[in-house]
């Protein structure tokens, strides 16, 4: 039996499958739960919060420094956009950071463990050996098909021998101009690099069953960009996608 939505949740999710122990913990966050601030990111206010028990979890609101009219849209904007790039992600298999909804302007997200890349690029080679596996090239498909121009070092986690996609607050940030060009620069050093040199793309290690399944399944998402009126957001990943 599916989890119930919180009441609190339902205008942002449909439902909460796949992301319930996310859901149950934030119920349990109150007035004691134990909160520090994380650093890494100039477009929003980040917080640890560690509820009575010892989970850990992220909340994070976006912040804006331009026109006081336009920020209240641009703080929606960016947790539409963590809550709905987590959403495929998780639905292409890419290895994200789960998201929960409850408020307009924040998402909560569950903690992850480990380093950033940046932060164990001077080791040796396995996290660019990660890089180069499944986890990176399901990142990179993520990337292109959500338009993530913003998955630098510190927005990939390595944690043992995974990688974990971050910070996905300017996903779906720009129009799509081109469908002879990608819109997200590939490099040996970024998962779209998997499908894009620059922005040219190149032979990719997607068949054409996984192309019908990624079809298939983003088509399925429709209901759930529609609640937060972003169908056009689905719209632009399709057509990355064709």
């Amino acid at each position: 039996r599916p989890a119930a939505v919180p009441d609190n949740a339902k205008p942002f999710m449909r439902n909460v499958n796949g992301v319930e122990d996310l859901a149950a913990a934030v119920q349990h966050v109150d007035a004691n739960a134990a909160r520090s601030a994380l650093s890494g990111g100039a477009s929003a206010d980040t917080d640890r919060v560690t509820t009575a028990d010892g989970t850990k979890l992220v909340h994070k609101r976006g912040r804006d420094w331009g026109n006081p009219d336009e920020v209240a849209a641009s703080v929606r904007r960016q947790a539409d956009a963590e809550q709905l790039a987590s959403l495929v992600g998780r639905t292409i298999g890419a290895p994200v950071v789960k998201t929960y909804r409850d408020s307009a302007d924040a998402v909560w997200m569950s903690f992850v463990e480990g380093k950033t890349m940046s932060e164990v690029a001077t080791e040796a080679g396995d996290a660019k050996k990660l890089l180069a596996g499944r986890d990176g090239k399901l990142l990179g498909l993520l990337d292109q098909l959500v338009g993530n121009t913003d998955r630098n070092p510190g927005n990939i986690m390595v944690n043992g021998n995974r990688l974990v996609g971050i910070d996905h607050g300017w996903a779906w940030n720009h129009d799509r101009s081109s469908e002879a060009e990608a819109a997200v620069v590939g490099g040996p050093e970024r998962p779209a690099g998997h499908f894009a040199h620059l922005f040219n793309w190149k032979a990719n290690p997607m068949t054409t069953r996984d192309v019908a399944t990624v079809r298939e399944r983003l088509t399925a998402l429709a209901p759930d960009f529609e609640l937060l009126g972003r169908r056009d957001w689905l719209d632009y990943s399709l057509q990355v996608l064709d």
